[in-house]
């Protein structure tokens, strides 16, 4: 895997800049105090940053290989974190997006046979038990560009595309595995908003994803045990969930939100015939911070 984040990424992040669903309301509260507070304009811009700590189940975490039916991954939970950004046109239709960059550790171990890694193909027949250990180190990227249009005070509705990937180096013994997975897909959803008390809100918002990926091995030095050399195409739908409280802060047009996010995602065409999984879940707690100018 090349160090740097390849061009289709760079130009997806920059163009979209999974935390942006909560941000139309967290904005539109922004705007509702300002114009109480005799701030007549019918535009904002808001900028914010976003962490989530997520407990991942990937496709890849459970696969087929070695002696026995299926293994397992641990993959410990860890931070994923970006920036927010939107900007409100009128009161009713806005544009939002988000970018998040996170890192996981991914940890099994295989019955397999290490001296297999040194023969051609045709000679991995004479293998003999042992135990493997293997490692990834995973990069796991998202980002949205996302239109809204509020229905009325209370729900808006939202729609566009969004990019899902990740990318790792695989080790087990002497064999080095590098792994790119992208995919595009498009969600809709719908996004509430609820005053609690004074500033107070309350903001749940659901949606659904259609996705379209692609999986693809790069400098193999010999061999993957988790990921054959024919990766190839996925095809999934899924759903995505946010139950968000914010705060609004009127002297500083800052909002403060914390809350829970989860998304699941159902693999009917996978990319790799040996994932034992059919779904990619992940959920975790969220906090995001932003101002509204």
């Amino acid at each position: 895997m090349n160090k740097s984040i390849s061009s289709i990424t760079v130009i997806l992040a920059v163009a979209m800049l999974i935390a942006a669903a909560p941000l139309y309301s967290l904005q539109k509260q922004g705007d509702e105090d300002a114009a109480a507070g005799g701030d007549e304009r019918t535009w904002s811009v808001s900028v914010g940053f976003g962490a989530s700590c997520y407990w991942w189940t990937p496709v890849w975490g459970s696969f087929k290989g070695g002696w026995v039916r299926a293994y397992e991954y641990d993959i410990d939970p860890n931070f994923i974190y970006g920036p927010l950004v939107m900007v409100q046109f009128n009161p009713n239709w806005g544009l939002s997006g988000s970018f998040t960059y996170g890192t996981f550790r991914a940890k099994t171990t295989q019955i397999a046979n290490p001296v297999q890694l040194l023969l051609p193909s045709f000679l991995q027949i004479l293998r003999t038990p042992a135990l493997l250990k293997i490692s990834k180190d995973v990069i796991k990227m998202d980002a949205d560009l996302l239109l809204n249009y509020r229905v009325n005070s209370y729900a808006r509705i939202f729609f566009g595309p969004k990019y899902q990937g990740y990318s790792y180096i695989e080790e087990a013994f002497i064999s080095r595995a590098e792994l790119r997975y992208d995919a595009i897909s498009f969600g809709a959803g719908v996004n509430f908003t609820v005053r609690i008390i004074g500033n107070f809100y309350f903001n749940p918002a659901v949606s659904i994803i259609g996705l379209y990926g692609f999986e693809r091995i790069s400098g193999t030095k010999i061999r993957s045990f988790t990921a054959d050399q024919s990766t190839g195409k996925a095809s999934a739908v899924g759903g995505n969930g946010t139950a968000m409280f914010s705060y609004y802060i009127p002297a500083a047009w800052m909002t403060l939100a914390f809350g829970y996010r989860a998304q699941c995602i159902y693999y009917f065409i996978k990319q790799n015939k040996i994932y034992d999984n059919n779904y990619d879940l992940f959920h975790g707690p969220y906090v995001a911070a932003i101002v509204t100018f």
